[in-house]
């Protein structure tokens, strides 16, 4: 851990610092692409990836502190369903039951091995690795941290 730490510290210090060196590029990166994201780029990732493959489109005004149960919620481009999504980063695990009770489909991402057991059929899991093969696919349209990520970790 204390190495991909390293390498997202190097990234980080290339994403603020002006100029051609870039500390990152030093860097190996070895490990699950999911392990050099922090919090908000594991957001980015899984919001990219059901808006681009699953059709839903961002409600931005649901995108506050104040809805902790969820990241944001979502309406679909084509059926108006509302949904939306939880995403848990590092190894903070998805309280399937607590969402089971919020009255809509919730897409739900751990990166953790979380217990879907308690979850209702409103509880979608998003496999890490689908989510991740799919940003393989569409690295021409990523986020530059993303971009970088995807383009310097290897698909396990």
């Amino acid at each position: 851990e204390l190495r991909e730490l390293s390498v997202h510290s190097a990234t980080l210090f290339d994403q603020y610092t002006p100029g051609e060196f870039k500390y990152g590029m030093m860097c190996e990166a070895v490990g699950s692409l999911w392990n050099y994201l922090g919090p908000e780029e594991v957001e980015d990732a899984v919001a990219f990836y059901l808006q681009s493959k699953l059709g839903y489109s961002i409600v931005p005004s649901t995108c506050k502190h104040s809805t902790p149960d969820v990241e944001f919620q979502m309406i679909h481009r084509e059926t108006g369903e509302q949904a939306a999504l939880q995403v848990k980063s590092g190894k903070a695990k998805i309280d399937c039951a607590r969402l089971s009770n919020l009255g809509m489909k919730v897409y739900a991402f751990s990166i953790s091995d979380s217990d879907y057991s308690k979850a209702s059929s409103k509880v979608i899991r998003l496999s890490p690795s689908d989510v991740e093969a799919f940003l393989r696919v569409s690295i021409a349209t990523l986020p530059a941290v993303l971009k970088h990520w995807v383009q310097h970790t290897i698909a396990k």
